[in-house]
């Protein structure tokens, strides 16, 4: 299970390139990846950092629920952050360290990165092919999903190891 003291194995992506603008957001270089900052909704960004150079196209809830539904945004790029806003939603990337931050546009918060000790950026590091991504969490935050897991829908407070052993009997009558 991972600790804190594996994060000295974690190569944390600490600086984020120039942005293209896209239709509904921005794609950047993130150390030998690319982050996409994305408005599928006012109200629902999605986050997206390519594995080896590409973006997976998954079976993911959220991939064509933006079709024929407006979404405005606005792109705000200076030598320190990246700004997406929506009519709902800021998002703010910060270009070196890396970090994210989401907010309502009443300035309440939606994300944070969390940091590790010395300050450092943990928004997102990775570990040979695995990889980490870590946020604040206030005391009424919950989490949800982690797929089809036994016990309380909100997950905080437990751990989960996500581990697929049914990989090679995709077909097995068991």
């Amino acid at each position: 299970m991972f600790t804190r003291a594996h994060l000295e194995y974690f190569t944390l992506a600490t600086e984020v390139g120039a942005p293209r603008p896209l239709e509904r957001g921005f794609e950047a270089p993130l150390g030998h990846e690319m982050l996409r900052v994305e408005a599928v909704r006012q109200d629902i960004i999605r986050l997206a950092v390519s594995r080896g150079g590409a973006f997976e196209r998954g079976t993911a809830v959220m991939d064509d629920v933006h079709d024929g539904i407006p979404c405005a945004v606005r792109l705000t790029v200076d030598a320190a952050t990246v700004s997406l806003e929506t009519n709902r939603l800021r998002v703010r990337v910060t270009r070196f360290p890396f970090a994210i931050a989401i907010d309502r546009h009443d300035g309440s918060p939606v994300l944070r990165t969390a940091t590790g000790e010395g300050g450092a950026s943990l928004a997102y590091a990775t570990l040979n092919d695995a990889f980490l991504v870590a946020r604040t969490l206030a005391a009424e935050d919950t989490i949800l999903g982690l797929g089809q897991k036994a016990g309380a829908l909100d997950r905080k407070g437990r751990r989960f190891l996500m581990w697929n052993t049914d990989i090679l009997a995709q077909t097995s009558d068991r």
